[in-house]
C-alpha cells in the first residue's frame, strides 16, 4: 500500500533586529568608495531590508529550536511522538556532533537524529529525506534549520574595506539575513492536507566555485558571485520545469514559493511558470535571502493563508553547488 506523507505544521523564528540595506552601504562608502549608490540594493534586487540576531541568539541550535518549540507548542505535538530529528541548516553549532543532537535535548524529544547539509537547498533536501523516511514506515519526522549569515554579512563587509577589489565578487554577503524554521512531516494529515505529489532533484556541480566560502588558516576567504549563479539556476530551473509539468499533469502551479535572492529572478520565476507575482509567497524584500530558512519560513506563511480551499503548490528550491529541485504539493482542506 502506497503511504503519503504530509506537511502536518510549519513554524519559523524571524530575529527582531531591522538591518536597512543603505546601512550596509554606507558601512561600505559604497557611493565614494565604488561609485555605486547607497539604494542600489533596495532599487536594483528589492532587498529593502534584512534580520539579524542579538548577542544572545547567536547559536545555530539556539534559534532552531525556537522555531521547532514554537511549531510544538502552537499545534499541540507530544515531542514523544517525533520519530526523527534531522537539522538542515548551512552552518553548525560544532564540526560534531550534529546540531541536530542539540536541538532535540533543548526540545525534549529522543528518537534518532542527525544533520544535513546542502547550503540553501539543505531544507529541499530534507523534505526529500523525510518523505522517503515517512515511505519506510516512520510517522513523523521534525526537520529544523536556522541560518545566522549576518556573521559572513559582517565578515564580507571587513573584507572589502581592506581590499577594495573584493566588492563584486563579495557583494552579494550584503544580501542575505538570519532566519530559522522548523517543519513537522507524518504519515497523518492535518486539516490543511498539504500532501507531497512528486520530487524532482538535479545538481549541477560544475558550477560549485561561484559562491563559496571557507576559512583557510582561520582567515575569511569566498566570493558569492549572484548574477552567474542565478542565471545558472534559473536556466537549470527552466529545463526541468517541462518534464516536472508533464509528469505532474499540470497546465502549471496554482501558488509558487521558490528560493528567494531578489527581484528580478523572483520576476524570471513567475514568467517562467505562468503563475501572476500576486500567487508567488514573497519574503526577500523585508527579509532578503534566508537561505535554507527560505522555504519553511515562506511555506509557514503560506499554511496560514485561510482562504485558499484547494490548490496545486510547486516549491522552486536552489542552491550553490548547483543543486536545484521542483517538489509538487497538493492541499486539499475539508
Amino acid at each position: 500500500m502506497s503511504i503519503n506523507s504530509y506537511i502536518y505544521a510549519a513554524s519559523s523564528f524571524i530575529p527582531t533586529e531591522i538591518v536597512k540595506s543603505e546601512d550596509l552601504m554606507d558601512e561600505l562608502k559604497s557611493e565614494a568608495n565604488f561609485g555605486v549608490s547607497r539604494t542600489f540594493i533596495n532599487e536594483r534586487m528589492g532587498i529593502l531590508e534584512r534580520r539579524f540576531v542579538n548577542s544572545n541568539e547567536n547559536r545555530h541550535s539556539y534559534i532552531a529550536s525556537k522555531a521547532a518549540e514554537k511549531l510544538l507548542c502552537e499545534n499541540n505535538i507530544d515531542v514523544k511522538d517525533i520519530d526523527c530529528v534531522i537539522y538542515c541548516g548551512i552552518e553548525r553549532d560544532y564540526l560534531e556532533p550534529g546540531t541536530a543532537h542539540v536541538v532535540q535535548t533543548n526540545i525534549g524529544s529522543n528518537g534518532f537524529c542527525f544533520d544535513i547539509t546542502n547550503a540553501c537547498h539543505g531544507f529541499s533536501d530534507g523534505m526529500f529525506v523525510a518523505d522517503s523516511f515517512i515511505k519506510r514506515g516512520l510517522n513523523t519526522v521534525l526537520l529544523v534549520t536556522a541560518e545566522i549569515s549576518s556573521n559572513i554579512t559582517k565578515l564580507a563587509i571587513n573584507s572589502i574595506n581592506h581590499d577594495h577589489s573584493k566588492f563584486q565578487t563579495m557583494f552579494g554577503a550584503l544580501t542575505i539575513g538570519d532566519a530559522a524554521g522548523a517543519m513537522l512531516i507524518t504519515s497523518y494529515p492535518a486539516i490543511h492536507r498539504f500532501k507531497f505529489v512528486d520530487f524532482q532533484m538535479q545538481s549541477d556541480s560544475s558550477s560549485y566555485e561561484l559562491c563559496h566560502y571557507h576559512f583557510p588558516d582561520n582567515q575569511f576567504s569566498g566570493q558569492m558571485i549572484m548574477d552567474k549563479i542565478c542565471a545558472k539556476m534559473l536556466m537549470q530551473h527552466k529545463k526541468l520545469l517541462k518534464k516536472t509539468l508533464k509528469k505532474l499533469n499540470w497546465n502549471k502551479p496554482d501558488y509558487l514559493i521558490t528560493h528567494q535572492v531578489g527581484k528580478r529572478p523572483h520576476q524570471r520565476f513567475s514568467k517562467m511558470t505562468s503563475v501572476e507575482m500576486s500567487k508567488m509567497s514573497k519574503t526577500f524584500p523585508q527579509l532578503g535571502n534566508i537561505a535554507s530558512a527560505t522555504m519553511p519560513v515562506n511555506i509557514t506563511r503560506t499554511l496560514n493563508l485561510s482562504n485558499i480551499k484547494s490548490m496545486n503548490i510547486l516549491l522552486m528550491g536552489a542552491g550553490s553547488g548547483l543543486s536545484i529541485s521542483q517538489i509538487a504539493l497538493s492541499l486539499q482542506i475539508n
